[in-house]
């Protein structure tokens, strides 16, 4: 059971070498003994009172929400660097949820472009709405879509939910995050004359077999493609992988044996 949060925290400004210093009073979270702890104000002996008691309001404050989480039973957010989270995360819980197509995808937003934007040194802790935004902002300046921003947005969801779970969070930051708005694709469709027209038109050439491929069978262009790399590499490998095949009379697929 988490503890209750005892708000007993005291506190004083202290000199050490000419440096100011609050020192804070505090019982243990497992001990339960007296413990004080020296943090620095990053002032020097001195200073200006007013400068002094506004600097310990927001070193005493930092400190309370930090005994809180301890006393909750909450890890800190900043002893967790963000790209080895999601490393870990994606590589040792979330792969096992998602296909290897989709894990491959994610390997590539993790090692590209997040890991350029974030670098090795932001932690979790460091991962507020207002950097999420422009992280966002630095992909539309790339000229990625708004499709491929919710790629993204969905991907560290999904990861900081799961750090809401381990207890590294206590809310999850994105839902603080304007999701990407995606503009619905509207398709426009060949007709019988046209697709006779273009299989016409298209016969000799290399890319006869895709186009054919697409307009009888309705295959994404990656399948197409994906079917004639297998057929042309069936000879160097083994698969387990579905074979199309194709006639002018029927199209049909053999499942895997």
């Amino acid at each position: 059971m988490k503890k209750k949060y005892d708000k007993g925290v005291s506190g004083s400004v202290q000199a050490k070498e000419g440096r100011l210093y609050f020192v804070a009073g505090y019982n243990d979270p497992i001990t339960q003994k007296r413990k004080t702890k020296w943090i620095t104000l990053g002032l020097p002996e001195g200073t200006k009172k007013s400068i002094v008691n506004k600097a310990q309001r927001e070193v005493q404050a930092k400190f309370e929400e930090e005994y809180k989480r301890a006393l909750e039973g909450y890890d800190e957010p900043s002893a967790y660097p963000m790209l080895t989270f999601l490393t870990d995360w994606l590589e040792k819980v979330h792969r096992y949820k998602i296909q290897e197509s989709t894990l491959s995808g994610y390997r590539g937003k993790v090692n590209g472009k997040i890991k350029r934007f974030f670098g090795d040194k932001v932690t979790l802790a460091d991962c507020k709405p207002r950097l999420i935004h422009q992280f966002y902002d630095s992909l539309r300046a790339e000229g990625d879509s708004e499709r491929t921003i919710l790629h993204y947005h969905n991907l560290l969801h999904a990861a900081f939910e799961y750090a809401v779970k381990q207890e590294i969070f206590e809310y999850n930051p994105m839902g603080r995050v304007d999701r990407p708005q995606a503009k619905k694709f509207v398709g426009s469709f060949y007709s019988v004359e046209e697709v006779k027209t273009l299989l016409a038109l298209a016969e000799g050439d290399p890319i006869y077999i895709p186009i054919v491929l697409a307009a009888y069978c309705g295959v994404r262009r990656s399948e197409a493609l994906g079917a004639l790399i297998y057929s042309a590499e069936a000879h160097l490998r083994s698969t387990d992988q579905r074979k199309v095949y194709y006639s002018q009379e029927r199209t049909r697929r053999v499942p895997r044996r």
